[in-house]
């Protein structure tokens, strides 16, 4: 890794990340929610190279706003909706998520189906799908099938089954990393461990 790459990586890693919603558009439109949150005093600035994309600033206690309760919207980083947009499902396609924890990108191209198809989302942790779930019915999504299933492990059942498969791995929680700075000074000793699961994932996925 070039050494002025990586010590921009490691200070944009220290930064305070900016917060970004999803605008559910099969409730609201983008213009209509940044009306409703506009007037609860919530500075709102839409992103241009994702059209449900919205920077939010002066919000708190977002997953306590009625508007999330309702579905409207979904936090979510602008990395992980670029990358719905990249795969653009078609309507009625059939999609896998493989680690589709915390349920953003699978809800996403959910979304961008019209509720139609179906996003399978798998997590190994019961946990996480639990809150995958939760997202799923709050949004009000009628496509997603959510699943336990280990990653590292083939799937027989569903070779050549899919339209699109999405691997985002390992999971390991880096992703956050400025949302969650501690995850930097506990995580040191699973970092080979990563490295290995992200290869076998990638291997079985293809």
């Amino acid at each position: 890794m070039d050494k002025n790459f990586a010590e921009d990586l490691l200070e944009a890693n220290n930064e305070k990340p900016s917060i970004y919603i999803r605008t559910n558009t099969l409730k609201i439109s983008r213009e209509e929610l940044i009306e409703k949150l506009s007037e609860m005093g919530i500075v709102c600035l839409k992103v241009p190279m994702v059209e449900e994309a919205i920077k939010v600033e002066k919000m708190k206690n977002i997953e306590k706003n009625e508007l999330f309760k309702a579905g409207l919207f979904t936090i979510q980083d602008i990395s992980s909706m670029i990358v719905g947009k990249v795969i653009n499902p078609k309507e009625g396609s059939f999609v896998l998520d493989v680690c589709s924890a915390p349920g953003g990108k699978s809800t996403h191209l959910a979304t961008l189906m019209n509720n139609t198809g179906q996003v399978v989302a798998r997590d190994i942790f019961e946990h996480k799908l639990k809150l995958i779930n939760s997202t799923v019915n709050r949004l009000g999504l009628k496509n997603v099938f959510v699943e336990r299933f280990d990653a590292s492990e083939i799937d027989e059942n569903s070779i050549s089954k899919f339209d699109y498969v999405l691997a985002d791995v390992p999971c390991s929680g880096f992703g956050i990393i400025r949302r969650k700075p501690e995850i930097k000074y506990k995580k040191e000793e699973e970092l080979k461990r990563h490295h290995f699961y992200t290869k076998e994932n990638f291997r079985k996925c293809i």
